[in-house]
This record gives C-alpha cells, structure tokens and sequence, in this order.
C-alpha cells in the first residue's frame, strides 16, 4: 500500500521494477484526476485520483487500473532508421548465372 502523498512518478517507477515497462512506455488506464482542469502527470499524488465503484471518491477505497506497456526489447525498430548495419547483399541485385564468377565462389 503506498501512501496517497506518493507521485504517479514513483508509482511507475515502481511498476517499472516489477515489469520491465519503462515509465515513457506505460499508458496507466483508468486513472484520472478528481476534479477538472487538470491532466493527469507524473507530478499528481495518488490522494488526487478518483476512485470508481460504489457511492464517493473515498481516499480509502483502493485504486483500480490497467497497465498498458511494451519492454524495450520487444519493441521493433525499422532497420532503416539504424546507421551502423552491414551492407547486406540482395540476391535479387546479383547476377547468379550458371558459369559466371559470383557462381564460381
């Protein structure tokens, strides 16, 4: 149970440990501000978040919602955004005729 002064920060970097979800991955559904005028940050308590389910936002009702997140190493990365990749020979660019040097090697 962590306190309701504790920032959502420290709560995704606390699912961060346990997941493996960086904080700039995660998308925390179901959490929002009480009131309005504000969008939901790092820098919001868990004392500010709305409750749901039954009669009140009652601060000792626990919170409920959804992580939503990739780990780092399962994320693909286009190739061609990378600049340190070998050259890589297309098969297709090359002429394999029977008998010629490329088929020779």
């Amino acid at each position: 149970s962590l306190p309701p002064s504790t920032p959502v920060g420290s709560l995704k970097d606390l699912l961060t440990e346990a997941t493996g979800v960086l904080p700039k991955r995660q998308k925390l559904v179901g959490l929002t501000l009480a009131g309005a005028g504000r969008r939901l940050d790092d820098a919001a308590t868990l004392g500010e978040l709305r409750r749901r389910g039954g009669a009140g936002d009652s601060p000792s009702r626990p919170l409920s919602f959804l992580l939503v997140g990739t780990v780092e190493a399962a994320i693909f990365v286009d190739p061609s955004d990378k600049e340190d990749l070998p050259e890589v020979l297309d098969d297709f660019d090359a002429a394999y005729a029977a008998g010629s040097d490329l088929w020779e090697r």
